[in-house]
This record gives C-alpha cells, sequence and structure tokens, in this order.
C-alpha cells in the first residue's frame, strides 16, 4: 500500500500524552527535541488500528514531510480501519480525522532568541504537563498552547520566543539565513546569527583566550577512520592554521557510536566515499597538544558541542 496518511500516533506513550495526533509538519517541527525517531508514529485512521507509520522527511526543514505506510509488504492495518486491505481496495482512503483534538498551531510571531552562555549547551527539556493538567511542548519556532475547552472551535495560543539554544539549532539557521536576526540573550542585543560563527580559515584565533566568550568554528573537514580497531575517529579540518609557533589543521576525536548515531544519512554516504569533504561546526577554544592544533574539550560534552552538515 502507498497511502499518504494525513495524521498519525505517536507511539511513544509519554509523547502521545502530550501530542495526541500529529500532522506530518507538525512532527517535522517537533524534531529533534520531542519527535526523535521517524518510524515512531502508528495510523490514526482508527482508534484501535496500530499500524506502523513512518514520517518521510522528518529530518529536512527544507522539504515537504508526509506519514506513510512503515510495513510495504504487510499491510497491519486493523480490519475496520479505513487503510486495511479488508476494508478499503484504495490506496489512498477518505478519512474523517477531526475526531481528535489539536494542540497546538502552526505559526509563530515571537522573537527570536539565541542562547549562548558558558562554554556548553544545556540538555532539551522533556515534554511535561502542569499541576493543572494542561499539557505543554516546546516547538522549534512554533507556539506553544494548551488544550481548547471541549466546546471551543478555536485554538487558543500563547505567544512564545524562539529558542535557539542548542548547536543544532543555530547552524540550521546559519546555513538557512546567515543574516537572520536574533536577540542575543547573554547581552540583550540584537545581532546577525552569523557574528557567533567564526571561519576556521579566518586569522582570527582570539578564541584560544580562555576569559573570551566561546563561539563557534567552522569549515570543511574530513571524517578519518582510526588506523586501529576500538579507537576514536577523528574530524580535521582542511584548512592550515598557525598558533604560536606551530602549524597545523585543527582537529578532534569522536567515537564511532556517537557520529553513526548522530550523523546515520552522513556516515552512510561517507562509507561510500571516504575523502569526501564535510561541513563541521564546533564550539570550543584551540589549544596545542604535543605539537599538534587541536580543540580544548571535555569528550563527555563534545557530542553536544559539535555538528556536521553535508556540503551544499
Amino acid at each position: 500500500m502507498t497511502a499518504k496518511h494525513k495524521e498519525a500516533v505517536p507511539a511513544n506513550p509519554t509523547i502521545k500524552e502530550n501530542y495526541p495526533v500529529l500532522s506530518p509538519k507538525e512532527a517535522q517541527q517537533l524534531y529533534p527535541d520531542i519527535i526523535i525517531d521517524n518510524k515512531d508514529f502508528i495510523c490514526a485512521a482508527h482508534k484501535e488500528c496500530t499500524a506502523p507509520l513512518t514520517c518521510r522527511c522528518l529530518d529536512k526543514k527544507n522539504k515537504t514531510a508526509a506519514f506513510v505506510e512503515g510495513s510495504k509488504k504487510i499491510n497491519k492495518h486493523h480490519s475496520k480501519c479505513p487503510f486495511s486491505n479488508e476494508n478499503d481496495e484504495e490506496s489512498s482512503p477518505e478519512v474523517n480525522y477531526q475526531h481528535r483534538e489539536k494542540q497546538f498551531v502552526d505559526s509563530f510571531t515571537g522573537e527570536n532568541v539565541l542562547y549562548l552562555y558558558g562554554d556548553t549547551y544545556r540538555k532539551a527539556k522533556k515534554p511535561n504537563s502542569d499541576t493543572n493538567g494542561k499539557k505543554e511542548g516546546k516547538l522549534d519556532g512554533q507556539q506553544i498552547v494548551t488544550i481548547p475547552p471541549k466546546n471551543s472551535n478555536t485554538l487558543p495560543t500563547r505567544q512564545k520566543q524562539n529558542r535557539y539554544e542548542t548547536l543544532r539549532k543555530q547552524v540550521n539557521l546559519f546555513e538557512l539565513t546567515p543574516e537572520n536576526k536574533v536577540i542575543d540573550r547573554m547581552t540583550g542585543k540584537t545581532i546577525r546569527i552569523k557574528e557567533i560563527f567564526l571561519p576556521i580559515k579566518s586569522n582570527d584565533l582570539s578564541s584560544n583566550i580562555k576569559s573570551r566568550r566561546t563561539l563557534i568554528y567552522f569549515g570543511l573537514a574530513f571524517i578519518n577512520e582510526p588506523k586501529s580497531e576500538g579507537k576514536d575517529f577523528n574530524i580535521r579540518f582542511s584548512e592550515t592554521l598557525e598558533l604560536g609557533n606551530v602549524k597545523g589543521k585543527p582537529a578532534f576525536f569522536i567515537d564511532k557510536e556517537t557520529l553513526y548515531k548522530n550523523f546515520s544519512v552522513i556516515m552512510e554516504k561517507w562509507k561510500d566515499n571516504k575523502n569526501m569533504l564535510v561541513n563541521v561546526y564546533i564550539r570550543a577554544h584551540l589549544t596545542i597538544n604535543n605539537g599538534y592544533i587541536n580543540f580544548d574539550i571535555d569528550k563527555e560534552v563534545l557530542p553536544e558541542q559539535f555538528f556536521i552538515t553535508l556540503r551544499k
């Protein structure tokens, strides 16, 4: 069956409490802070149906997301579900999804606020509920709203700030629109998002000074596998820098599991071309270590401090 579904139910019961039903666009907006897996959905066309659905293009904000069948060979829909082979011969039946209440709207008109404190990022909060039974959840760039009264035809809205508090969000905004303006939460000033990014090829290496605010270095880099099994991969920038009396290409080390977990699409492409260049972003100070230029950063926080994207 090749049917596309207008809505789906989160398979994760914790997420389902806050978001009982989602459109593909809403699921895309909740990724990766709330929804983390494109297969974490089930059919919403019948209350007893638990057929798996997959959200296509969940992680691609510049493309249109869509719910499609999670099982292509076997129809797993409940016999009473409109998408069941026993109930409907059409590949895309008309379904009335309106029996479930929506909890939030798609528009956002608040301020863009940049969070860049200290040397590390705070981990995103999980969905929660307040003491009055109102369910809330955070959307990246969307309004947060509460469940409407049962007799209401409109959703109540509450304007919220668009918080850019993770490296992933900051990189996505930078790559999309470098000139986009944000309010710097630390200083209260309005700046362009590009002002917190420092090209690795620039001559400004003053971020090596510990007292200066840690910015984000970025540039083209290679992903290099270790020569010995069990050792860490190294990510090495393609530009040669001079720091003190040392010249070299800055690098940092990361374990294989983190690379394949956080950047599975990139690593699949890398396996076919291990000399490929990628865009790498890292928020850390440069340092000299045994005659090499590396980044001074603890291994425990490194996964949140670097990000990789494919070249445009």
